[in-house]
């Protein structure tokens, strides 16, 4: 599902371990599978394999917001003494 042109997103959290070196040259595939969705927070599995092995596993989590009401928000803050 692709979000509304009224929504973006925030990176929030991102953990990876290096499990192993790839020699320069060689190619790496990177692959995210969305694991869970709490709204407004979606969670991504990662893994990260180069021409022979897995190199990296790893979380990502990121939040969709509403870009307006984001604004809005910050606008009001903006607006608060201290």
């Amino acid at each position: 599902r692709h979000m509304r042109r009224t929504h973006h997103h925030r990176h929030t959290h991102v953990d990876v371990e290096h499990l192993a070196a790839t020699p320069l040259g060689q190619s790496v595939r990177c692959e995210a599978t969305v694991i869970n969705t709490d709204h407004p927070r979606i969670t991504f599995r990662l893994e990260a394999h180069d021409e022979h092995e897995q190199i990296a596993i790893g979380i990502h989590r990121l939040n969709v917001i509403d870009c307006e009401r984001f604004k809005k928000r910050l606008l009001k803050k903006g607006e608060t003494p201290g």
